[in-house]
């Protein structure tokens, strides 16, 4: 092998131990995380909703409300329920899919009130939050929530625990710790069937 086929080989043989390398330290560092969150109990699910999406037979849809410029209390909640979803996904695999999506993208104001009204009779009630900007207040409307598919059925997770004026930073943390029974809960209740019949009725 000449001295320039020597060179190309060995530029070759430098690029793929590089690229070894860089996934070998991304997945590494996924495994890390996942194992200190685990460590920490703060995102490990429990063996029942482990068990639960694991069982899946088809797909769960999530469709999560919590997108757009929020103050950094429900950034947080955002990113909690993100990597909530994400230990579900780990178990479930490809049975769980979810996306996030932004209430507030309309820009015709008759269309987003429409929407809000739509969201509200599948059962998540849009939320008037107020925070504070510069020297005064601002007012937005937020969805704190999901809708959660499987089959034809829709179920609407709240995600938001308690109410904000009763303490804005206690209300996301208890909504933070109550994010797997309610993620949980909504994916149970998908795979329940509807009675045939309701007792007590004539049919």
């Amino acid at each position: 092998m000449n001295k320039k086929g020597s060179y190309r080989w060995q530029s070759i043989l430098q690029l793929l131990v590089l690229a070894v390398i860089i996934v070998a330290n991304i997945i590494s560092g996924y495994v890390y995380s996942r194992y200190d969150l685990t460590q920490e109990g703060r995102y490990s699910l429990t063996e029942a909703s482990k068990e639960l999406a694991t069982d899946l037979d088809d797909v769960v849809y999530i469709k999560v409300y919590l997108k757009g410029d929020f103050p950094s209390g429900f950034q947080r909640l955002k990113s909690s329920t993100e990597d909530m979803l994400r230990e579900f996904k780990a178990y479930a695999g490809s049975n769980i899919e979810y996306e996030f999506f932004n209430p507030n993208r309309f820009e015709s104001s008759k269309k987003q009130q429409d929407f809000y009204q739509q969201l509200s009779k599948k059962g998540l009630e849009p939320t008037n939050l107020k925070s504070m900007e510069g020297q005064g207040y601002s007012e937005k409307i937020i969805v704190p929530g999901a809708l959660v598919y499987y089959n034809g059925k829709e179920i609407p997770v709240d995600l938001l625990e308690g109410q904000i004026d009763q303490g804005p930073q206690q209300s996301l943390n208890n909504s933070i710790q109550l994010l797997e029974y309610k993620l949980a809960n909504g994916i149970q209740k998908d795979q329940n069937p509807p009675p045939t019949s309701v007792p007590g009725q004539k049919t």
